[in-house]
């Protein structure tokens, strides 16, 4: 097939060029690398307790022994002195939350802060946030009221690609406003599910293995859960906690789902939940982006053939 017009033959060269590299890109299906996020405070956040502490929920697979002491907190080019640094390990082996606490006093009143990703100030800036005038003294609210709802039926991604590989469904939970900043933590029978989170979203896997694949929801077995819940402030006091009660099901039908907190919380409404979706059988290859600039390429070439067709001499007879 030639080609009359330069920019033609250009445009079609972008388009396999893309093509290429979205084909590539999908065919990678390559573990995220690591994923810090500072949950407590949030970046940008103003008027923070000057006896704060700072929250880091940390994904990766495998999780690196020495992840707690991987974080720094800077004011300028001068690091804060840490009075202590702890690492609480999730339910799962590819999140755990790391919790640096400033020694007293080393936050001082409305001065800039960051919080970097290594220990020396040339390392990524994960947060900046700002001090207030002030300490914080009170403890939060218990969450009374709380409840958890199950959603239906998602398919699980295969690292970027269309396909997927496991059937999961979500649980989210609703919480009453207590009147401050906080992060959630959630434990079962003692066992943490979360710590100091940001997210009421959790994941239960109805097929396949839960894995980091950079789905950043918590993640329960399917069946009857009674969770603990409690809400922490920015300087660490937890409220006391409430039961939270759900049925993580992976049968079709009506939900039941639901549970009161603290004695004032009610069931959950039912609703019809979609049909499990069906495992599809292609693979890796056959991402979405992909897809997408193979179909971009044939339109572009089939719009060539017909102004080539159009712009040919008629055939007389």
């Amino acid at each position: 097939m030639a080609f009359r017009r330069p920019l033609a033959t250009l445009i079609v060269g972008v388009a396999l060029v893309l093509a290429q590299g979205a084909l590539q890109q999908a065919d990678a299906c390559t573990t995220p690398q690591l994923l810090a996020v500072v949950t407590s405070p949030r970046d940008t956040e103003t008027n923070v307790p000057t006896n704060a502490i700072i929250d880091i929920h940390v994904f990766a697979d495998p999780m690196p022994n020495d992840i707690a002491n991987q974080f720094s907190v800077w004011q300028g080019t001068t690091p804060v002195n840490l009075q202590q640094t702890t690492r609480t390990d999730s339910n799962v082996s590819y999140m755990t939350a790391v919790r640096l606490v400033p020694c007293q006093l080393c936050l001082f009143a409305n001065l800039q802060y960051q919080v970097r990703q290594g220990t020396s100030v040339t390392g990524p800036v994960l947060a900046t946030f700002t001090t207030g005038s002030s300490q914080d003294l009170t403890i939060p609210s218990a969450l009374t009221g709380a409840a958890a709802s199950v959603n239906g039926f998602d398919a699980h991604p295969d690292g970027g690609s269309d396909c997927f590989t496991e059937h999961i469904r979500q649980v989210r939970l609703n919480v009453p406003d207590i009147g401050k900043l906080v992060v959630y933590t959630l434990k079962e029978g003692g066992q943490v599910i979360s710590a100091d989170d940001t997210s009421l979203v959790g994941s239960f896997y109805c097929t396949g293995t839960p894995h980091w694949q950079g789905d950043t929801s918590w993640i329960v077995a399917p069946g009857q859960h009674t969770i603990q819940l409690s809400a922490v402030d920015r300087v660490g006091h937890a409220s006391a906690s409430v039961d939270v009660t759900f049925n993580a099901s992976c049968d079709g039908g009506t939900t039941t789902d639901g549970g009161g907190g603290g004695g004032g919380g009610s069931a959950g409404g039912g609703g019809s939940i979609p049909p499990e979706p069906q495992q599809t059988s292609c693979g890796c290859g056959a991402g979405v982006s992909g897809v997408i600039a193979l179909g971009g390429l044939a339109m572009i070439l089939r719009a060539r053939r017909q102004k080539h067709t159009s712009d040919s001499p008629t055939r007389r007879v």
